[in-house]
């Protein structure tokens, strides 16, 4: 290489860094899963009554599927997850309790445990 030649960086479009990823990455990770409980609560919230019992587990089990698909979980967690919302959202009496928030938080908790 002559003294003269001139170095440039060679990137990848995916490994071009773009401002605010990196937070935007960290926010995501850590707020996901209580993100997730919320809006699992949220629906649980507005299925309440006897209608619930019927719409919490098509809105519970739907919203549940789609948030495990955001996360990427494997197949067999998210069916696992969209099954028990179902249940969650169409037990009467438990849209005071957030549960799912609750777990949302316990989820992130113990992940920064394996991460120390």
């Amino acid at each position: 290489m002559s003294a003269n030649e001139v170095l440039e960086a060679e990137w990848l479009d995916d490994e071009r860094p773009i401002p605010g990823r990196r937070l935007r990455q960290r926010i995501e990770k850590a707020m996901g899963p209580i993100l997730a409980g919320l809006l699992i609560d949220a629906a649980d919230l507005i299925t309440f009554g006897p209608i619930g019992v019927v719409l919490g587990i098509f809105v519970g089990g739907g919203l549940a599927y789609y948030l495990g698909s955001v996360e990427k979980l494997p197949l067999w967690k998210r069916v696992l997850l969209s099954i028990l919302s179902a249940i969650y959202c169409s037990i009467p009496f438990t849209s005071m309790l957030p549960a799912a928030t609750l777990l949302g938080i316990l989820i992130r908790y113990w992940k920064s445990e394996e991460e120390d």
